[in-house]
């Protein structure tokens, strides 16, 4: 039996495998083919039932929503509604009729039928092909486009809708019928064949107005001149429209909406969006059920209005409208291509069920997939097979994936795009390829491409056209082609080498080992001549426009050391990101990480990774491994000799080098490939990191001239077991320190605690790491340029062979600190076990290469002896410890403090003090006590200056009896000497200047000690003499401030002068008279007398201006116009009229001066009234 003869209706049939809304031409096929599926008869039950209900009464639930994938059925589910309401003859019989044997429900049926029997206009159209072009970006595109399809269907021209109102209003006035005659008699032409061209036909127009309305021609010629910029249509007025049109057919007509693809025109316009919510809301509202509008999309209309989502808009209330809502999934289709494609009869139903009886096995063993969707599966069971043969169960969802990915990615052409490749015609068409085979084969994957290959762009068909032109490719190669092209965009199953052998199988007893390696060889072809790409175990179907592109790719310079680069970077930074190896908690290593010799990062650490690649020219050979591994603190890693990772590497740096060069500016097609090259890139990128994990896993390990036999699968885990072999082969001294140092506070303990000599039995803790420390640390104190710091110390011993940690090593310095077996000094100044900073000196990266560590060398006690002898005779102190260490910090306290004692007394010295000198001498012997560098110089430099010291503190003894008791009295003697000096000039007494000399010598003198016991009486003296002369000076100051008062006061005894301005004049007077008494030196007695005098001159001035002014005021009181100022008053002191004229010697003289002083005088009058001061 060959495949035609399986099915009970002929396969090479005529079949609309594609059902679209303005396509009418097969109604009978459609009705008479539909098949009615479970899932179909529940969507029949809810659409009918909902309308029924409108028919009994009012409701404002017009909107069915029929959402579903590309293919399955929706736009054929719209149809059949809209044929059975509409209910118009189909060669004889009513469209409801082709269901009386489909639908066994009775109830259902029946109201099917009492629907398709109600008066109603059914208008179904595909928007997008009624729609114009600028509809989807105006806002009101959508309600435009209905009241399109609406005039159309009452036959008027709905494209120019300003003329489907001209015709509409005409209709309304009963004289749309006459003008049309009145037209075809004026122009000789019928009005449906020239409206399209109306402005041409404008004067006809007009006289067929004229003759069938009976307007005037002007009327005419106004009503079609403004009828175009008077159009306007809302939704609220085309919905007034709708309701108007079925009122006139009478109250139980409806019109019916029927649009196709809603949801493809409207995408992700929110404007759109609520354009169609408004039309619904209002037909709903208005109608009352007397309209309705039925939709399709391909997503539900929860999901649409998601997806739609502005936060300016509401669209709750579309979601309310279309309460109905019908959504057709895969299964629904299946069952479809099963019943009109693949129904088989009762013979090839026997012979098919045989055949799976001896089949069913090798069925279930060729038919399987890795890494794929569950849905990818063969034959459930013997029915399974009987239906879907020649097909695989798995074919029908992957075809439907296929086709929705091709669409959404571009690469099909505009028909594919719209849905003129339904599923059903498409396994129709794979079928009838088949029709003359013989049972046994299995129609392959493949073969679903030349059912959509006119469809498709020309990008991808110039592939497959070059591949088949091309002489290096076989008949095989070209199939496989098509299938990758297939599975291009398809997520549920990778195009492996196992999943394309089984999408290529095409007979039940293939050998699909031998089909494999065929498969294998095709696809190396294929590679290489850039027809598809390898991405892993992938293989990618390749565009020419993305040929191109991969040519470009593979022609971009990548240097070695750029492989390199990456491979540390994908090893170091991801595989392994340590930067340090941690051994124990106390233990930590820093890792310097190299790849054939380049290092990645820091080229400072403490142990080393090196890594050998198949690029690594020299060493390759075992010998050569051990050598270099060989006392250098580094563990080699051989990987395996695969350079298939190192390829793709290079691959990825070269994509990656593309995308950053072409991204930006490349064309808006390119861009989208480049973007999935950068998915791609990104995912060979993760591949690559999983391939170097698996060749760090199986790599050779070399440490210390020995190979190393590391078996574990996970290369984080292999790196760190050989890094802990090679820190055990190299540390090998780590094991000195067996008690640990976990933090400051443990070196506090130390630094504190009451043992104060070192053990070193057999249980002594870290006694070998202080041996080995005490060991190098005597031997550095003969190199005397070698001064150690403590980061010196940490350098060393951080370091091989030891590998301390550096908390270690600064307990280790402590303990022996604590035992007097070192010494420490900081920035130059030895430290005393008791020092707070200590801890920090020890411890802290800022202080460590600050502070120096030396061997320390006991003092004996004879010479402690001396230094305490010493130290009681100048310090006075008796109870002095006999231990070198708190000896010296005895001594030293008491140091720093006879240099505290001298800087308080030098910080109260005051110019004239006497002592400085000796406080001067004390403070430099003590302090250079203090800069010795450690306790033997210190204590030297006291003994040495025994002397200097026991002298030095006689002459301390007097001073600080000055301080302590005689500076109060000096003050009084450099405060009574401040008195008389400032007022020298005015005292003449011999008295005073006897005993201020007398009071000079001892303040001045050098050690006036023993004197100062004398200034007392001479400060009463020179006191009271002082008092004598200071009040006779005061007595003739007030006589002064009394006269010039008033002179004052006489000048005052103006009537035109006011209370107050007197008495301010005076008040200045009263207040020196006031100073003058609280005055205690004699000079600022004198300076009053002067500024007495100078206040006098100044108050004359003011009297004579404001005399001045009030004469001006009462003079221009009297007369605005013409009054007289009065003449301004000019203060001058007669000496300036003298000039160097001092001495008069004759009469002459007189005479001459008299002439001068009168000729000054009158000259100066011209400018006023003269006041000689």
């Amino acid at each position: 039996m060959i495949i035609k003869d399986l099915f009970v209706k002929d396969i090479d049939r005529d079949l609309n495998g594609v059902i679209k809304a303005e396509q009418t031409d097969d109604i009978y096929q459609e009705l008479d083919e539909y098949v009615v599926t479970d899932e179909l008869l529940k969507h029949f039950n809810d659409f009918f039932s909902a309308y029924c209900k409108s028919l009994d009464g009012p409701t404002d639930k017009i909107g069915v929503w029929i959402s579903g994938f590309f293919g399955s059925g929706k736009s054929h589910l719209l149809k059949i509604l809209a044929y059975i309401l509409n209910n118009q003859d189909v060669n004889g019989r009513r469209p409801v009729s082709f269901f009386d044997d489909k639908i066994k429900d009775p109830l259902l049926l029946s109201e099917m039928k009492r629907a398709a029997n109600s008066s109603c206009d059914v208008i179904l159209f595909d928007i997008d092909s009624k729609a114009k072009t600028d509809s989807k970006v105006k806002e009101s595109g959508l309600v435009e486009t209905f009241m399109r399809v609406f005039d159309e269907m009452q036959g008027f021209y709905g494209f120019t809708p300003w003329i489907a109102e001209f015709e509409r209003n005409l209709y309304k006035d009963n004289k749309y019928d006459e003008f049309k005659e009145a037209f075809e008699a004026v122009s000789g032409r019928k009005w449906e064949d020239r409206r399209d061209t109306a402005y041409f036909e404008r004067d006809n127009i007009v006289k067929a107005l004229t003759l069938s309305t009976g307007m005037s021609k002007e009327a005419a010629e106004l009503l079609f001149d403004k009828a175009e910029s008077n159009y306007s249509i809302t939704i609220d007025k085309f919905a007034d429209i709708v309701k108007e049109y079925c009122e006139s057919r009478g109250n139980d007509h409806r019109v019916l909406f029927f649009v196709d693809e809603v949801g493809q025109f409207i995408g992700d316009n929110s404007d759109l969006m609520l354009n169609l919510q408004t039309i619904v809301e209002d037909l709903g509202i208005k109608l009352r059920g007397k309209a309705w509008v039925v939709v399709t999309s391909q997503q539900d209309i929860d999901r649409f209005v998601k997806e739609t989502k502005n936060k300016e808009y509401d669209f709750s209330k579309i979601q309310g409208r279309f309460a109905t809502r019908i959504n057709l999934s895969s299964a629904n289709t299946d069952e479809v291509i099963k019943k009109r494609i693949l129904e088989k009869s009762d013979v090839a139903k026997d012979t098919l069920r045989s055949l799976y009886a001896e089949k069913s096995a090798v069925l279930k063993n060729i038919i399987s997939f890795s890494s794929a969707t569950s849905d990818m599966t063969s034959y459930k069971d013997e029915n399974d097979f009987i239906e879907v043969y020649p097909f695989v169960p798995y074919q029908f969802n992957l075809l439907q994936n296929v086709f929705e990915v091709v669409r959404s990615h571009g690469a099909a052409g505009k028909h594919i795009s719209e849905g003129e490749r339904s599923l059903l015609g498409a396994f129709k068409e794979a079928a009838s390829m088949f029709r003359g085979k013989n049972i046994g084969i299995l129609i392959p994957f493949y073969v679903f491409y030349d059912t959509i290959e006119d469809h498709l762009d020309s990008s991808v068909k110039r592939a497959v056209i070059q591949a088949q032109k091309n002489e290096s490719i076989k008949e095989q190669d070209v199939k496989l082609l098509k299938l990758l092209f297939l599975l291009k965009y398809v997520d549920r199953v990778k195009a492996n080498v196992e999943n394309l052998t089984t999408l290529m199988i095409d007979d039940i007893d293939v050998d699909k080992i031998s089909l494999r390696s065929s498969i294998v060889e095709s696809l190396d072809r294929l590679k290489r001549e850039n027809y598809i790409q390898q991405n892993g175990d992938e293989y990618i179907f390749l565009t020419d426009v993305e040929q191109d592109i991969n040519r470009e790719i593979k022609s971009v310079n990548v240097d070695e050391r750029e492989i390199i680069d990456e491979v540390m970077k994908m090893i170091f930074a991801d595989i392994y990101d340590n930067k340090s190896f941690k051994y124990s908690s106390y233990n930590v290593f820093n890792i310097i990480r190299q790849v054939d010799g380049y290092n990645y990062g820091t080229m400072k650490g403490d142990i080393t990774i090196k890594i050998v690649t198949p690029y690594f020219e020299t060493p390759k050979t075992d010998y050569e491994l051990l050598l270099m591994s060989k006392d250098s603190s580094t563990m080699i890693l051989k990987l395996p000799d695969d350079t298939d990772c190192f390829d793709e590497v290079k691959e990825y740096i070269q994509t990656k080098k593309y995308i950053n060069d072409k991204l930006n500016n490349a064309a808006e097609e390119i861009r989208k490939l480049i973007n999935i090259k950068q998915s791609e890139n990104d995912g060979r990128e993760k591949r690559i990191k999983n391939q170097l994990a698996n060749l760090i896993a199986a790599a050779d390990v070399y440490i210390e001239g020995q190979k190393f036999d590391i078996k574990v699968n996970n290369p984080r885990e292999k790196i760190d077991n050989g890094l802990k072999i090679l820190v055990e082969n190299v540390y090998t001294r780590m094991n000195y320190i067996n008690v640990h140092t976990t933090g400051a506070d443990d070196i506090k303990k130390i630094i504190k605690s009451n043992e104060t000599k070192l053990s070193f039995t057999e249980e002594a803790d870290n006694k070998l790491a202080i041996k080995e420390l005490q060991k190098y640390l005597e031997e550095q104190r003969f190199i005397k340029s070698n001064y150690l710091t403590v980061k010196d110390i940490i350098d060393r011993y951080s370091s091989k062979p030891y590998g301390w940690n550096q908390l270690d090593i600064a307990g280790l310095i402590a303990t022996m600190f604590k035992g007097g077996m070192v010494k420490i000094s900081y920035n130059s100044e030895y430290i005393s076990i008791d020092n707070k900073n200590v801890v920090d000196y020890l411890t802290k990266n800022s202080e460590i290469d600050k502070t120096v560590v030396e061997y320390r060398e006991a003092l004996d006690a004879k010479f402690l002896k001396k230094v305490k002898d010493v130290a009681n005779v100048i310090f006075g102190q008796l109870d002095l410890p006999d231990e070198e260490d708190k000896l010296y910090s005895a001594v030293k306290n008491l140091v720093d403090k006879k240099i505290e004692i001298i800087k308080g007394y030098i910080a109260q010295y005051k110019n004239r003090y006497p002592g400085k000198k000796e406080l001067d001498i004390a403070l430099d012997l003590y302090s250079e006590m203090l800069h010795k560098k450690d306790e033997k110089e210190f204590f030297d430099k006291l003994i040495a200056e025994e002397d200097d010291l026991i002298e030095i503190n006689e002459e301390l003894e007097k001073v600080i009896s000055f301080y302590e008791h005689q500076k109060d009295i000096f003050d009084s003697g450099l405060d009574c000497l401040k008195m008389v000096d400032n007022s020298e000039s005015y005292i003449s007494s011999q008295v005073i200047r006897d005993k201020s000399v007398a009071l000079r010598r001892i303040i001045e003198s050098p050690s006036p000690y023993a004197m100062i016991k004398e200034i007392p009486e001479l400060v009463d003296e020179i006191g009271k003499e002082y008092e004598k002369i200071l009040n006779e000076r005061k007595e003739i100051a007030k006589k002064k401030i009394l006269d010039d008062r008033k002179r004052v006061e006489e000048n005052l005894q103006i009537e035109c002068l006011s209370d107050d301005f007197k008495k301010r004049l005076l008040l200045y007077f009263d207040d020196f008279l006031s100073q003058l008494d609280r005055i205690t030196q004699i000079k600022d007695v004198e300076a009053l007398k002067s500024i007495s005098d100078e206040r006098y001159r100044g108050c004359i001035k003011e009297i004579d201006a404001e005399v001045y002014k009030v004469q001006n005021e009462k003079n221009y009181a009297k007369d605005n116009d013409q009054h007289e100022k009065p003449k301004p008053i000019r203060q001058v002191e007669l000496k300036n009229y003298i000039g160097n004229l001092t001495i008069l010697e004759t009469e002459d003289d007189v005479d001459r001066f008299l002439n001068q002083l009168r000729e000054k005088l009158i000259e100066n009058l011209k400018e006023g009234r003269i006041r000689l001061l």
